[in-house]
């Protein structure tokens, strides 16, 4: 089946009548100057809202120094500008003693939503306790992955 351009879809009905690849949905989000980050389910939200008058612009990132020197479990997830990087997976692996840590979809899905909310509140040791299965916060979306 042939798809139009989405310039000449008229209404999200007609839209989600075709297959959209995540490159694509963030390419039509730039153009349209719309939140283009975020996985498939996510930016068909955007576009959804889009169609209805909504519109749901891009946030630049924020660009977040450490407030602390030294990493505990108690932490603020915000004030040390937790990122999946390196850094905090040495921290896990320091506390944890499991030189294979590695973080779960649970854990991204949540530091997003705290990222978002700025949950000064939710520490690192929070974030272990949802890797331990000790705690529940955001569980990964599988619906993207389709």
């Amino acid at each position: 089946m042939d798809r139009p351009q989405f310039e000449n879809i008229k209404s999200f009905d007609e839209f989600t009548k075709y297959y959209w690849y995540l490159d694509e949905l963030k390419e039509i989000c730039k153009n349209l100057h719309l939140e283009y980050i975020g996985e498939k389910a996510e930016l068909n939200n955007v576009i959804k809202s889009y169609f209805a008058g909504v519109v749901i612009s891009h946030k630049p990132k924020a660009t977040t120094k450490s407030k602390v020197d030294t990493l505990t479990l108690e932490t603020s997830l915000i004030d040390c500008g937790f990122t999946f990087g390196q850094l905090f997976r040495d921290f896990y692996i320091q506390i944890t003693g499991d030189k294979n840590f590695k973080f779960t979809a649970d854990m991204v899905a949540t530091a997003k939503v705290i990222k978002n909310n700025h949950n000064i509140a939710f520490t690192l040791g929070d974030l272990l306790d949802i890797k331990l299965g000790k705690k529940a916060n955001a569980v990964y979306d599988k619906s993207s992955c389709q």
